[in-house]
């Protein structure tokens, strides 16, 4: 979950998709999550607006929502951009601009 300098860490969790495997694990957990939820904040966009997020210092998420399947319903579009293209060579085809996953 953390990585990079100690000084100035990276962050990546992922709830919906991290198991605990011990006791200590599942608590620890459960505390970061609790703390997370201490300092968060919540953002409502309008249609139009543009948000952007560092992945390595932000842990963010979206809102539950029932949809309605009328048109309306909200859509995110997800871009990624890179500052070291190198370091995504060997998952886009022939060196290209597009990442695969």
């Amino acid at each position: 979950m953390l990585g990079g300098s100690w000084d100035d860490p990276d962050l990546r969790v992922d709830f919906a998709a991290t198991r605990a495997t011990t006791r200590e694990g599942a608590a620890a957990l459960a505390e970061l999550g609790a703390l997370l939820d201490q300092v968060a904040s919540t953002s409502e966009l309008l249609p139009g607006d543009l948000v952007v997020i560092d992945n390595h210092v932000t842990v963010h998420g979206r809102t539950a929502f029932t949809p309605r399947y009328d048109g309306r319903d909200r859509w995110l579009q997800r871009t990624f951009a890179l500052t070291a293209l190198r370091r995504s060579r060997g998952r886009r085809p022939d060196d290209g601009y597009v990442l695969i996953e």
